[in-house]
């Protein structure tokens, strides 16, 4: 490995690991990289020269070993911050995180009195107007994305009871020209949530299977993280759920179709051999206690750890797009920097 590669190689290093654990000493960071204290100085120099970093003060060592507190630092999130949408039925939900990866705020905007481009400018019109930091916004749809920018959804319900689809022409290029000055990455809402739970995940997870299991409209997505990274294979389509017995299966009872997945899931695991497979959605958003402990028992015959993400309100591809424009804007600039040897 070259002298650049290497430093753009801890140079990343150094970023994730002020992401994950927060403010941390020099000396901190040093034993958490498993790097000499020399070259964790010149690194964390270079990116104090690019702004994103500051200084916190002092922290108390988290060693056993005795001396004074050092002195603290963590990403400057007035540097960058990032924005991240989650299109949905009637509502989109928007995540604004920062370069330190703190979630900052969570904004839902119901939109049946307006349409969805409307709302989507709205809202992210204000939240720029609110964060002039904002670098990137990411923008995860329940839908397909085609490759001349047009977005395309199954029936959509309203709360009216109101039934619509969206058909978009050129969608990408329109929200891009409304926001020339910002980066976007319009992705796939299962994709987004694998980034998500990898991000928030506090085990040290490497590969994992992320099931996006939505009623309204019925869809099950797959998300995939491979030694570290969101894999999409080379057409950018991996993950993507197919089976001629789709229509077969009672959509309304998520037990069922838990029982339905249970194969693909087998045959997933003995594949791709993860450390985790992750099952999510808003199917699961109203489930109870008894219902929950029913698929916790399907699911315990595939050879590997399974874990229910259960949210309320299922925001995570909100979430993990902003934390996905967050890695770009990260490596971009990184990258860019100028080399030292």
């Amino acid at each position: 490995m070259n002298n650049r590669n290497e430093r753009y190689k801890n140079l990343l290093h150094v970023v994730d690991v002020l992401r994950k654990h927060g403010s941390l000493s020099q000396a901190q960071l040093s034993d958490l990289c498993g790097l000499q204290a020399s070259t964790i100085s010149y690194l964390v120099n270079d990116l104090r020269k690019y702004n994103l970093i500051r200084d916190i003060g002092k922290v108390q060592s988290r060693s056993n070993h005795a001396g004074k507190p050092g002195f603290a630092i963590s990403l400057n999130n007035e540097a960058a911050i990032f924005l991240g949408a989650y299109l949905e039925d009637s509502y989109i939900d928007f995540s604004l995180y920062g370069l330190d990866g703190r979630l900052l705020e969570c904004e839902r905007i119901e939109f049946e009195d307006m349409t969805m481009e409307d709302a989507l400018d709205d809202g992210i019109g204000r939240m720029i107007t609110r964060y002039p930091q904002i670098k990137k916004i990411g923008i995860a749809v329940k839908g397909l994305i085609h490759s001349d920018g047009r977005l395309e959804s199954g029936d959509r319900h309203l709360p009216s009871g109101k039934v619509e689809h969206w058909n978009i022409s050129d969608f990408t290029g329109e929200v891009k020209r409304r926001y020339p000055e910002h980066d976007l990455i319009i992705e796939n809402d299962a994709n987004c949530a694998a980034v998500c739970f990898k991000f928030e995940d506090s085990e040290d997870v490497s590969n994992s299977i992320t099931y996006v299991l939505n009623n309204r409209p019925f869809g099950i997505g797959i998300g995939l993280i491979i030694n570290g990274h969101l894999y999409k294979g080379f057409s950018g389509v991996a993950g993507e759920f197919y089976d001629n017995d789709i229509d077969s299966f009672c959509r309304d009872d998520i037990r069922s179709t838990i029982s339905f997945l249970l194969n693909h899931m087998m045959m997933s695991t003995l594949l791709l051999n993860p450390e985790k497979i992750i099952i999510s959605g808003s199917s699961f958003s109203t489930l109870d206690t008894e219902t929950i402990s029913e698929i916790n028992e399907k699911l315990s015959c595939i050879p590997t750890k399974v874990e229910l993400k259960i949210e309320e309100n299922f925001s995570a591809p909100a979430r993990g797009a902003a934390l996905m424009v967050a890695d770009t804007f990260i490596q971009e600039l990184i990258g860019g920097m100028e080399r030292r040897w």
